[in-house]
Order: C-alpha cells, then sequence, then structure tokens
C-alpha cells in the first residue's frame, strides 16, 4: 500500500474484528481485585497476578564536570547533587613528555576517571540504602577497569 492511499475494506474489516477480538477478550479475562494496584487476570489453564505499573517518577539531578589542565596534567572533577545529597568524582591523566600534546585525549581520560569514582560511590550508596530497607543486595561482583 502507497502513500496517499486509503487502506482496503477488508484491511479495515480485519483490523477491527481483532480489535473487538482483543477487547472482548481483556474484558472476559481481567477482574479487578480491591485495592488500586493489582490486576487478577484469568486463564484457562494459568492464574497469573499482575502489578500494575506505578505512577512515573522523574527528577532531574544536575551533574556538572570541571577540567583543568596544567602542564600535561589533566585532573577533572565531577559533581552530581540530586537535590538531596551532593557526590563528587575526581580523576586524573598524565600526558607522557614524548607524547604530542592534544589536550582533549587528556579531557576524556580525566573525565572518564572522575565519572568511574562518581559511579563507584553512587552504587556504593545505594547498596547502603537497599541494606537499610532490609533487602539484599546484589552478589559481589569484581569490577573490570583500570583502579582510579
Amino acid at each position: 500500500m502507497g502513500r496517499g492511499h486509503a487502506p482496503s475494506e477488508q484491511l479495515v474489516a480485519l483490523a477491527d474484528r481483532v480489535r473487538r477480538g482483543i477487547e472482548e477478550e481483556t474484558r472476559s479475562t481481567a477482574t479487578r481485585l480491591r485495592g488500586p494496584q493489582r490486576t487478577r487476570v484469568r486463564n484457562t489453564s494459568v492464574r497469573t497476578e499482575v502489578r500494575r505499573k506505578p505512577m512515573p517518577h522523574t527528577v532531574e539531578w544536575k551533574v556538572r564536570l570541571y577540567l583543568v589542565e596544567d602542564e600535561g596534567t589533566t585532573k577533572a572533577q565531577v559533581v552530581l547533587d540530586n537535590g538531596t545529597t551532593v557526590l563528587t568524582g575526581h580523576g586524573s591523566a598524565h600526558r607522557n613528555p614524548a607524547d604530542v600534546e592534544v589536550p582533549e585525549i587528556g579531557d576524556e581520560l580525566a573525565a572518564g576517571r572522575a565519572m568511574y569514582h562518581l559511579a563507584r560511590q553512587l552504587v556504593k550508596a545505594a547498596e547502603r540504602d537497599i541494606k537499610g530497607m532490609g533487602a539484599t543486595g546484589p552478589d559481589p561482583h569484581p569490577v573490570a577497569g583500570w583502579p582510579t
């Protein structure tokens, strides 16, 4: 079917039958439980409880990245402010005196290392919060990459 052409009557009828079938099946198989968070779905062979999606949670976290290059050394500081907590990560990169001076490479390395440092702090804070709630955290696993 090309642009500008109306769909055939058969295609429209088929889409309408499919839509009505899905609506009818949904009405006949789903019954609501009391309470805002649960819906019971009934199937002929399987009974399953499905949770409704919670309301969307949207927040804004501010991240600032500061880079300073001086005589072959680039230092980076990244600051995360989530409105209740401020975390700071640090990183640096050192140019070999024999290498060509390309400031962007030092910026990338120092910034990446600072963000990695910040990311580790954020994961540790989340793991502490999980334990504080009485839940168990993820299994410990080795982290790949260069130590900072």
